[in-house]
């Protein structure tokens, strides 16, 4: 499992998972090279993120507007310039968001061999899948073909984490420059 992190050149995961002491929904394609795009949602905020190329671009729909509002005090007439378009976010505004720090994630708070573990057969996410267990951890793999981790369940950390589109996430685009407005 290690083994496919380090050398994967992209993957989808959605679920949820803390960051930060942050409770974080997720569903995001992410690509080896750091590009990537989907949907985070913090703090109620479903916020859409676009990576391409080191820069990081958020689409500003009327959850993250509310959102931003409460925390940065944007005045309101300000939506009728970025609502509806994708506004740049400084570097290092979401740390760890990339393929990079998930495989060093996994290194860091998967088990290589859980202690009690149970091997089970079972179906995840509608597939058929091994399931390794113990008491606080849950991993399930692809049982046919490549034996990809398909799911992760750490209840000691409040993570639920489902993988798929190993290796096949198709190449991330920018916004169009239309669509991308300057705030700084």
């Amino acid at each position: 499992m290690r083994a496919d992190f380090q050398h994967v050149k992209s993957v989808r995961l959605s679920g949820h998972l803390t960051r930060n002491g942050q409770p974080l929904a997720v569903d995001l394609s992410m690509l080896r090279s750091g590009d990537l795009e989907g949907t985070v949602t913090l703090g109620g905020a479903a916020i859409r993120i676009v990576q391409v190329s080191h820069k990081t671009y958020a689409y500003v729909g009327k959850t993250f507007f509310r959102y931003l509002r409460s925390v940065r005090h944007i005045p309101a007439a300000s939506c009728a310039l970025i609502c509806g378009k994708y506004i740049l976010i400084p570097a290092g505004t979401i740390p760890g968001l990339s393929l990079a720090q998930l495989a060093k994630d996994i290194d860091q708070h998967v088990p290589a061999a859980p202690k009690n573990a149970h091997l089970t057969v079972t179906t995840f996410a509608g597939q058929p899948a091994y399931e390794i267990s113990d008491a606080s951890h849950a991993a399930f793999f692809a049982k046919n073909g490549h034996h990809y981790l398909i799911g992760l369940r750490l209840s000691k950390q409040n993570v639920a984490i489902n993988f798929s589109q190993w290796n096949s996430v198709p190449p991330v685009k920018a916004p169009p420059a239309s669509k991308i407005v300057n705030v700084g």
